[in-house]
């Protein structure tokens, strides 16, 4: 059962889809881990900029 539904780019706001182009220039794709960090965008920021 999934609780925390991994959202892609389309389904986000422009400052997450600006993070989402980083990471899959990054890895080629966008890992579900940092589409689920999506949905509280500073999250993802701190994440992706450690």
């Amino acid at each position: 059962m999934v609780r925390i539904v991994a959202r892609e780019k389309e389904e986000t706001s422009k400052d997450v889809q600006e993070v989402f182009a980083e990471i899959e220039g990054a890895f080629g794709m966008v890992p579900n881990l940092f589409k689920t960090y999506s949905h509280f965008p500073p999250l993802l920021k701190a994440n992706w900029n450690r």
